[in-house]
Parts: C-alpha cells; sequence; structure tokens
C-alpha cells in the first residue's frame, strides 16, 4: 500500500518531522555524526538560503563528491529545497569520470570533500560553468580559494533568503548517471514524486 500522505514537497515534510519529533535523530553516519529532525530542517533551509544567494537559480545542477555521510544529506536537500537538480557522484569516483559528469551535466556548483579539493582545483579551468566551490570538513577559510565556501560555515550562519521550497513533486529533482556498462553513463533524470513511489510503501510485518 502506498502511502499518499509522505508524498510531499520536502519542505513540507521537514517541518511535519520537524514539529512532531523534533529531537529525534534523522540521519547518523559511520563517523558517528548524527542530527535531529528539528536541526536538519533549520540547517537545510540556511544553506538553501546560502545558495540561491550563491546564484544558484531553479533548475540549475549542484553536484555531491562526498562520501554517504551527515554533510552529504544536508547538501541534497538544501539543494532540492532551492529548486535545483541534485547530481550525486561517487565519492569513489575517478577522476575522468567526476570530470566526465561535472561536465556533462553541466554543474554550477558542487559540495565536494577535502580529499577531492585538490582533483577538483587541477580540473576546474576545463569547467567553465562551473561557478561555485562548497568544500566539506573544514571552516578554515585560509586553507579555501576565492569562489570556495565552507560547507560548515554555510549550514550554520544565518542565510537573508528564505528557501523557495517548490511544490513541484513532478520537476526534475536529481540526475542520477548510470554505470556505463554499456557505454559511456548516461544522466537519468528523477523528480521526487517518482523517488517517493518506489521508497515510502507501507512496511511490511514480520511474522
Amino acid at each position: 500500500m502506498i502511502r499518499t500522505d509522505l508524498i510531499r514537497p520536502i519542505g513540507t515534510l521537514l517541518e511535519r518531522h520537524a514539529t512532531e519529533r523534533p529531537d529525534q535523530v534523522a540521519f547518523e553516519d559511520s563517523s558517528g555524526a548524527a542530527i535531529t529532525y528539528a536541526a536538519m530542517a533549520t540547517r537545510t533551509a540556511t544553506l538553501a538560503g546560502h545558495l540561491q544567494e550563491l546564484g544558484i537559480e531553479s533548475g540549475d545542477r549542484v553536484a555531491i563528491l562526498l562520501p554517504n555521510s551527515v554533510d552529504w544529506v544536508l547538501s541534497c536537500v538544501a539543494t532540492l529545497r532551492t529548486a535545483a537538480v541534485s547530481v550525486p557522484i561517487s565519492h569513489d569516483a575517478t577522476e575522468a569520470e567526476i570530470r566526465y559528469r561535472l561536465e556533462d551535466a553541466g554543474c554550477k556548483a558542487i559540495v565536494v570533500s577535502r580529499w577531492h579539493l585538490p582533483l577538483l582545483q587541477s580540473v576546474r579551468a576545463e569547467l567553465p560553468l562551473l561557478q561555485q566551490v562548497i568544500v566539506a570538513g573544514t571552516d578554515d577559510p585560509t586553507e579555501l580559494q576565492s569562489s570556495e565556501h565552507s560547507l560548515a560555515h554555510l549550514t550554520r550562519h544565518p542565510a537573508r533568503s528564505n528557501p523557495r521550497d517548490p511544490q513541484d513533486l513532478l520537476a526534475t529533482a536529481f540526475l542520477v548517471y548510470t554505470s556505463g556498462t554499456t557505454g559511456r553513463p548516461k544522466g537519468v533524470m528523477l523528480s521526487l514524486h517518482s523517488l517517493s513511489l518506489i521508497h515510502i510503501s507501507e512496511p511490511t510485518r514480520p511474522y
């Protein structure tokens, strides 16, 4: 049975959870970092506002090159709250794979780990559309170049803008690349509605 009550805009769902279970842990990663629903609602709204102020418009592509982590979840949800399109890139991807996805998707911004930052800096001149680089794992401005921003700073310092929080569940929300086993990887466009139908079926009870 499909839980149609859960097929809602992501901003609406976040606010619902933040109201009903503010102190419940929403996500915890293997490093032990965790975030509650209330904190997720606030920090993704803040990050979304900053992304909009950095020039991210509806439909722009924002790549996420991070390991599975709280930072990945925050970056992805904030991107969706700007009405931009999230482009996940595996943290294990090769330099050629990273460059191809960024170029093919026409990414305007990327959230990247410190691990991959030197690689990104070395290929950035080949990616004229890539305007903003947001770095996870540092809050030290001396480590960053111009047009590079700290993810920690952007999630914790108030933004002037509120998130757009789009209501259209059928709009493209993700651009996910295939493995490329039969040729070059292809970007598959997915909406929040299509992902909802895949993931929110009523759980079955064990017998």
